[in-house]
């Protein structure tokens, strides 16, 4: 709480498993708060009695000595919010528009910003309201072609007017105890912040070290309070997952290679290799180590990696061609992303495959070898399913929309493609034939993302919001398209929902490849008179 010793986090391994736990300081344990299931990104109110926050698609409230959860207005995919002095509350609907301002008894919502198009806003979130209620901060989630993926805090007049970039950062900011709290590489800073100015004075400091945080999502797990207790998780990244091979019955049956800060996997289509990506443990040239990744080749059989990339940047979304011979992916810094390809043993540098002003990274190579689909980031419509015609065509939309299309692959015999969509109000998986799109048949139930095919093409693979690997019988002919039942293969161990693709099914599906956490219990950690550490 901004007053007083409380604290409320929201817990678990999932969304879906998530609710939120209120613990005084005073006190030994947390305790639950009934009706919270699958909150996040919880804010409390001005006075201290009750707590904002997101679940089922909604911005709901809940008064901490009991009660039931009130819902407020739709939320589609909230970004956190701010409780108002006044009664109102700012907060971020979705994860690809502005912020918006609702009463605290609810009702329907209006925009208070506007994506700013030449800065590159793509989404504004996490929005923290300052002493007097005049101002507030948010993070601009930014992709300016020119400088690349710097996203912005800003400070804003909360009744309209100019608003002012205070500084770059890959996740939000926050105010307390005449200091502006924000992230800088791992380290948490602290800069006297005049808040009737809206001025800097002297010189940023380190408060705490390797602080916890998920940058695609633009947030750091930190908070403070106006009485100069401050609450922070730190992280150890280092070898924090491994690769585990997996039964159809969930069984976990070998490991391969050594551990360590995995990004994602892809088995080759014979099967034969992976092609992983991996976060770098320290930064070189500036760029954060939460940022910059490089693709390596595992040989199942040896059981050893290959260095493919070396670029000081951030390559993942890896595409294998189906002769395996190459990969695409998609370098991001220090710009928007452009697709590369590199053929693998090869020593020679990557070559662009795409290089435009979309922002585009690879999800599937088509079975001919001929296409190569990918997804882009409109600042309008969000993300979309596009497809580029290797070697003489040009880049065209495939899926576009007002809702976002992403993760599009092409099934076996090159004639559909699943992909997910969160037309319905939260992420969900659909298949829709090739080169249509001609009529989509929605594939999960409870929610859905990542999917991937099995070899034969009679069944889809994909990812749940409890993190499950689920599989689908598909049946899919011109006229006879039959989809079964969504049944768990594996429970529990797709639990990293920063990482998109932690898991790739083996030909014949019999076994899978996932990325495993292998972190401990973590923390809050709570540091009273924080203020007294600075310089």
């Amino acid at each position: 709480a901004r007053e007083t010793s409380q604290v409320v986090a929201s817990t678990g391994n999932t969304f879906d498993e998530a609710r939120l736990y209120l613990r005084e300081l005073s006190a030994s344990e947390a305790v639950p708060l009934v009706g919270t299931e699958g909150a996040h990104y919880p804010f409390w109110s001005p006075d201290s009695r009750s707590i904002g926050f997101f679940a089922d698609g909604k911005l709901k409230r809940i008064r901490v000595s009991g009660g039931p959860a009130i819902t407020l207005c739709d939320a589609p995919a909230g970004k956190g919010g701010s409780w108002a002095p006044g009664g109102d509350i700012i907060f971020s609907p979705t994860s690809d528009g502005p912020i918006h301002r609702l009463s605290e008894a609810g009702g329907v919502s209006t925009p208070i910003t506007d994506l700013n198009g030449e800065r590159g806003d793509y989404s504004h979130r996490h929005p923290k309201i300052l002493p007097g209620g005049q101002h507030f901060l948010y993070l601009a989630l930014t992709n300016d072609r020119k400088q690349g993926p710097r996203h912005a805090v800003v400070v804003s007049p909360l009744g309209g007017g100019a608003e002012t970039v205070l500084l770059r950062s890959n996740a939000a900011a926050d105010y307390a105890s005449g200091h502006l709290l924000f992230i800088r590489e791992t380290t948490l800073m602290a800069w006297q912040f005049d808040v009737d100015r809206l001025e800097f004075t002297g010189e940023p400091a380190p408060v705490c070290e390797r602080i916890a945080a998920v940058p695609g999502a633009g947030v750091a797990v930190f908070s403070a309070a106006s009485s100069d207790i401050l609450a922070c998780q730190s992280t150890d990244s280092v070898a924090s997952s491994r690769l585990e091979w997996f039964d159809r019955n969930g069984r976990k049956i070998g490991t391969l290679g050594d551990p360590a800060d995995y990004l994602e996997v892809e088995l080759s289509p014979d099967g034969t290799k992976a092609a992983v990506g991996i976060f770098e443990q320290s930064p070189e040239d500036g760029v954060s180590p939460a940022k910059q990744s490089d693709i390596w080749i595992y040989s199942i059989e040896r059981g050893v990696a290959d260095r493919l990339t070396f670029d000081h940047s951030r390559e993942d979304q890896i595409a294998w061609s189906p002769d395996g011979q190459k990969i695409a992916f998609g370098r991001r810094l220090p710009r928007n992303p452009d697709i590369y390809v590199k053929t693998v043993g090869e020593a020679d540098d990557a070559k662009p495959l795409l290089e435009s002003d979309l922002y585009a990274l690879p999800t599937s190579w088509s079975p001919n070898g001929k296409i190569l689909a990918f997804d882009s980031l409109d600042p309008e419509t969000g993300w979309d399913q596009w497809i580029l015609s290797l070697g003489d065509g040009a880049p065209v939309p495939f899926l576009k929309s007002s809702f976002n299309e992403a993760d599009g692959v092409f099934s076996p015999d090159g004639r559909w493609m699943a992909y997910e969509s969160d037309e319905s109000g939260r992420w969900e998986i659909y298949v829709t034939s090739f080169p249509g799109p001609g009529r989509r048949w929605r594939v999960s139930t409870r929610g859905g993302v990542s999917p991937r095919w099995n070899s034969t093409g009679q069944e889809l693979f994909f990812r749940s919001a409890a993190g499950d690997l689920m599989a689908v019988a598909m049946t899919l002919d011109d006229g006879d398209v039959l989809i079964g039942t969504p049944k768990p293969l594996i429970e529990g161990q797709l639990n990293r929902p920063n990482l998109a693709y932690h898991y790739s099914p083996a030909p014949g599906g019999e076994r899978f490849l996932l990325i495993t956490d292998q972190r401990g219990a973590e923390s809050l950690d709570i540091i009273l008179n924080w203020t007294e550490l600075l310089p």
